[in-house]
């Protein structure tokens, strides 16, 4: 019952990730906007272009010619890793709570 739930958890997140990401804007988001204003944008944009990795540009998964698709991708590939994470902590939480568990409460008794 508990991996069914979990199951039915991520594939839950996995339509609302692809469907979300189906609708993301081009418009520029805050942060860019308020840089553009400032005229700050001009030299993010000569650090950026000197920069030689960026995993996922613009959101975007590189070499894939359909915009939605692309974006799609890049929105799977971020929830992978967000989850990946979190999986991550829980399992050291897990092992962190029966060491805990292990231990004498009372040392000095």
């Amino acid at each position: 019952m508990k991996r069914r739930k979990s199951v039915t958890g991520i594939l839950i997140a996995l339509a609302i990730c692809l469907l979300v990401s189906i609708f993301s804007s081009e418009l520029p988001d805050g942060l860019e906007m308020v840089m553009e204003k400032l005229g700050i944008s001009r030299h993010q944009q000569k650090a950026s272009q000197s920069a030689d990795f960026s995993p996922l540009p613009e959101y975007r998964f590189p070499r894939i010619n359909s915009p939605i698709a692309s974006t799609a991708l890049a929105a799977l590939a971020g929830m992978a890793v967000v989850f990946g994470a979190v999986v991550a902590i829980g399992m050291l939480l897990r092992k962190y709570k029966e060491r805990k568990k292990e231990r004498p409460t009372n040392r000095w008794a």
